[in-house]
């Protein structure tokens, strides 16, 4: 249990970048004609995070619940790579302990897994804290998304200028939690590929996703630039 509850106070990091788009999330399920539960279920059930947006948005346009799902699930195809490159973490976890953390595995708890020395802990005790910063991040997706569908329409007419920084959240959270991975790959390259991208989707018209792929591609290239 000690290892468990370390891992939680891990996901906490995760936490406060979870809340407030489950929150934008609710708000806009519910703009999509979803019911404050049905929304929540969503959460509990897809717990995907950008790809709920997605799910939502389609099935508000006209899609078929078919075709909104399937579109979900490419998006979700990154998660493939997650995996493997966890290795190192998930080595003798057994094939059901893997396939239990498989389930909460998303970016944020990814990239805070990736960066986290686990050294020194047994199969069991790594197994127990990836269970606990899984947990925390999803408990935190799913009350948030009840908060959301609860209360978030009054929170936001009372302050409209949440919106923008509710959906800025998730995209800072994933920077944040991958620059140290790429502290000893510091170099113009990165900044440069952030910029360019940027500048690329701003220019055709894409400005929401400028700082998303700026900060993915920036960590990109850092990750693979090798020099001081």
């Amino acid at each position: 249990m000690k290892h468990f509850f370390r891992g939680l106070v891990s996901s906490f990091g995760v936490v406060t970048g979870y809340v407030p788009v489950a929150i934008a999330f609710g708000v806009s399920a519910l703009g999509a004609g979803l019911s404050p539960w049905l929304t929540t279920a969503v959460s509990a059930l897809v717990y995907a995070g950008a790809s709920q947006f997605v799910l939502v948005g389609t099935l508000a346009q006209g899609a078929t619940p078919l075709a909104a799902a399937g579109l979900a699930l490419a998006l979700n195809l990154r998660h493939l790579i997650y995996g493997p490159t966890l290795g190192d973490k998930l080595r003798g976890l057994g094939h059901r302990r893997r396939a239990v953390l498989s389930l909460g595995l998303t970016d944020e708890v990814f990239a805070t897994t990736f960066a986290s020395p686990l050294t020194g802990l047994d199969p069991r005790q790594r197994f127990a804290w990836m269970l606990g910063l899984e947990c925390g991040a999803y408990l935190a997706w799913v009350g948030g998304t009840l908060l959301g569908a609860l209360g978030g329409t009054a929170i936001l007419s009372l302050s409209p200028i949440l919106k923008p920084v509710l959906e800025f959240a998730l995209p800072l959270l994933f920077v944040l939690l991958l620059e140290p991975l790429v502290t000893r790959a510091r170099g113009a390259g990165a900044a440069v590929a952030g910029v360019v991208l940027a500048a690329i989707l701003h220019a055709a018209g894409m400005t929401s996703w400028a700082l998303i792929a700026a900060g993915l591609g920036g960590v990109a290239v850092g990750l693979i630039w090798k020099r001081p």
